[in-house]
């Protein structure tokens, strides 16, 4: 999996693989060798994925991100708004 720019690139056996490098313009593997196990995003700069090393990562613009808000804020609540199961989650 290579990042670049809130891209993300799916590898598998119907795509190529991308070729990174450390130079300009090249795809740099910002993963550490590790893939994404779980990702999922809403709108823009509202993120989360978890590597296959149990390594998380989330964003979410527009309000900071505490302890009470990552209790609610979960990766299942997270899939449910974006399906639409759900409309709101109070934070």
């Amino acid at each position: 999996m290579l990042l670049r720019h809130s891209v993300v690139y799916i590898e598998n056996e119907q795509t190529k693989a991308i070729v990174g490098g450390d130079s300009l313009g090249e795809w740099t593997d910002e993963l550490s060798g590790n893939h994404m196990d779980f990702w999922c995003s809403a709108p823009a700069k509202d993120y989360k994925y978890i590597l296959n090393n149990g390594k998380q990562a989330k964003k979410v613009k527009g309000f900071k991100v505490n302890a009470e808000s990552k209790q609610k804020m979960t990766n299942e609540q997270r899939v449910k708004l974006i399906k639409g199961a759900v409309n709101n989650i109070e934070i």
